[in-house]
C-alpha cells in the first residue's frame, strides 16, 4: 500500500527489532524467529524523501505456553512527583520453565529489566510491561501513572527585624503550582512551632523575642509540598543590655602591683551601643583603670559593644603605700548603658598582699685608713620599706686581702617601716700600699624577694704603709669658703 504521489520509484527497507533488516522487497515471504518483533518498514523516493511505518508481531511456537506477568509496583492510578524517582518492578512466571525477559514501554521510550528506577514529566503515563519466555509466549500487563508538579512556596515582604510590639504580614501570595492544584499554606517557627494557616494574614499574636526560623510549607492536594525558610529576629523596643561576668572576682594586690582582673561584657540586644564603665566604691587613695584586651586604655570609661557579641576589658588596681597587710576591699565595677537599661554590676574582693621593700643609707662617702692593717668604721642604716616584717641581709664587694665585718650581724629580721644602724668594720690588708683605693659596695637585699634591694658606695684609702714614716692621716679643712687638705705626719715607727 504505499505510495509516493510525485510517480517516482520507491525502495523498501524492512527491518526487525529481533533480526535486524529482513527484506527490501515491496513484498515478501520468511521465516521469523519466535519473539516479539517490531517491524518497521522504510520507503524512499529517488528524491530521497523517505517515510516509515512500524508494527508488532508476535512470533510463536506452536508447542509453546504463555507465561503471565504482574506490575507489583507501584500501585495503578497512583500519584507521584516530577522531582521524584519512581521504582518499577514486574513479577512474572512462565508454565515451560523458561526464563522470561522484561521490556518496559512507557510512551516512546522502552526499557529492559525486571526492575527499574524513572521520573516522568507532569501528566498522565500509561506503563506497560512486557515478559518474554524466547520462543514467542508473551504476557503484557500495564498501569496508570499521574504526574504532579508540586508547587513554588514564596514567602513575599518579610523582613529581617521587628519589635516585640509590631504586627506582622505573613504573605504566601507569591506561591504558585504549575498544575493549579488547591494548596495549604502553613507558618512555623522553630521556636513557637506552628502559629498561623492561610495564605495571607496579619498574625493574631506577636511572636516572642528571639531569632526565629519562620517556614513557609505549601502543599497541594496530591502530595506536591515546597518549604522556604527566612530568619526573622523579634527585638524589644530598647534593642540594647549589658551583662558583666568576671573569669574571678577576688584577688591580691600590693603597693606598686596592681591586680588585674578580666571582665566580659555581653551586649544581649542587636543594636551596638556604648557602655560607661564605672567604680563605684573605690577607698580613697586607691586607683582603678579600664583597658582592652590589646592593652590600650579605655580613656573616661567609655567603650563600645556590638549588638549580639561578647567583648573582654581588663579592669587594674592599685593601693596607695599606707596599707596594711591583710587589709579587705569590695570594689563594684558597674556597666551604665542609659536610664533605660539596667546597670551591671560586678564586685571584686581584693586582700592587701606583702610588699617587699629595703633602702640604704650611710655615714660616710670616703674613709682613711690610717697605716695598711688597721680598720676603719662605717655606720649603715638599714630601712625596711615594705609592708611586711622580713629579714635583711648584707653583702659587699670587698677585694681579697680587704675583711668586712657586720654589728650585729649580716642578716637580720626587720618589722615594717623599722630602720636600724648597723656597724661596719673594714680592716685593711697587712701588705697593703700607701695610696691604694677601693670603692666598697655595700648592699642590702629582702629575703622574701631578693629582687627588692639597695646598695651604697664608699670610698676607702690607705694613708701609710707598715713600719714606714709617712703621712698618718688626712684632714680636709674647710677656709674660707675652700676645702683644703692638711696632711698630718707622724714619726716613723721604732722596732
Amino acid at each position: 500500500g504505499s505510495k509516493d504521489p510525485d510517480g517516482t520509484t520507491i525502495t523498501y527497507k524492512w527491518t526487525s527489532s529481533i533480526q535486524g533488516k529482513i527484506g527490501n522487497d515491496k513484498q515478501f515471504t520468511r521465516m521469523m524467529d519466535c519473539g516479539r518483533h517490531k517491524i518497521t518498514l522504510e520507503v524512499t523516493d529517488e528524491d530521497g524523501a523517505a517515510g516509515s511505518t512500524t508494527i508488532t508481531i508476535i512470533v510463536k511456537d506452536p508447542t509453546n505456553n504463555d507465561p503471565s506477568v504482574n506490575i507489583t509496583a507501584p500501585e495503578d492510578d497512583s500519584w507521584h512527583l516530577t522531582t521524584e524517582e519512581i521504582h518499577l518492578s514486574a513479577s512474572g512466571s512462565d508454565p515451560d520453565g523458561h526464563s522470561l525477559s522484561y521490556t518496559w514501554e512507557i510512551e516512546d521510550a522502552t526499557y529492559t529489566g525486571k526492575e527499574i528506577d524513572i521520573t516522568l514529566k507532569a501528566g498522565d503515563h500509561e506503563v506497560k510491561v512486557f515478559a518474554d519466555d524466547g520462543r514467542g509466549g508473551i504476557a503484557e500487563d500495564s498501569i496508570i501513572l499521574h504526574i504532579n508538579t508540586p508547587p513554588e512556596a514564596v514567602i513575599t515582604g518579610l523582613k529581617a527585624k521587628y519589635t516585640d510590639d509590631e504586627t506582622i504580614t505573613f504573605d504566601a501570595s507569591g506561591s504558585s503550582d504549575a498544575d493549579n492544584d488547591p494548596r495549604t499554606y502553613i507558618w512555623s517557627s522553630d521556636i513557637t512551632g506552628e502559629f498561623y494557616r492561610g495564605k495571607k494574614s496579619k498574625v493574631p499574636k506577636k511572636l516572642t523575642q528571639g531569632e526565629h526560623q519562620i517556614t513557609l510549607t505549601v502543599m497541594d492536594n496530591h502530595g506536591g509540598k515546597d518549604s522556604q525558610t527566612l530568619s526573622v529576629t523579634i527585638r524589644s523596643e530598647i534593642d540594647y543590655s549589658i551583662t558583666l561576668t568576671a573569669e574571678k572576682t577576688s584577688g591580691t594586690v600590693t603597693y606598686l602591683k596592681p591586680a588585674t582582673f578580666i571582665i566580659e561584657g555581653e551586649n544581649t540586644g542587636y543594636s551596638d551601643h556604648w557602655v560607661e564603665l564605672k567604680n563605684t566604691t573605690l577607698p580613697k587613695g586607691w586607683c582603678a583603670s579600664f583597658w582592652s584586651e590589646q592593652d590600650e586604655e579605655i580613656r573616661d570609661g567609655f567603650w563600645s559593644v556590638e549588638g549580639r557579641s561578647k567583648k573582654a576589658f581588663k579592669v587594674k588596681i592599685e593601693c596607695p603605700g599606707d596599707v596594711t597587710l591583710g587589709d579587705r576591699v569590695t570594689i563594684e565595677i558597674r556597666a551604665y548603658m542609659g536610664p533605660d537599661v539596667e546597670d551591671s554590676i560586678v564586685e571584686l574582693d581584693l586582700v592587701v598582699g606583702a610588699f617587699r621593700g629595703v633602702s640604704v643609707g650611710i655615714n660616710a662617702q670616703t674613709m682613711l685608713i690610717d697605716t695598711a692593717g688597721d680598720t676603719a668604721e662605717l655606720e649603715v642604716t638599714i630601712t625596711n620599706s615594705g609592708n611586711a616584717r622580713d629579714t635583711i641581709r648584707l653583702g659587699d664587694n670587698a677585694p681579697g686581702g680587704w675583711k668586712v665585718t657586720y654589728d650585729p650581724g649580716d642578716s637580720f629580721d626587720m618589722d615594717a617601716g623599722i630602720s636600724q644602724t648597723v656597724t661596719v668594720k673594714v680592716k685593711s690588708p697587712s701588705n697593703g700600699k700607701r695610696g691604694e683605693e677601693i670603692d666598697l659596695e655595700i648592699f642590702a637585699y629582702s629575703v622574701g624577694d631578693p629582687s627588692k634591694n639597695e646598695s651604697v658606695t664608699s670610698g676607702l684609702r690607705i694613708i701609710e704603709e707598715k713600719d714606714d714614716d709617712s703621712p698618718g692621716f688626712e684632714l680636709t679643712i674647710l677656709i674660707a669658703g675652700l676645702l683644703i687638705p692638711v696632711v698630718v705626719w707622724r714619726k716613723k715607727r721604732r722596732e
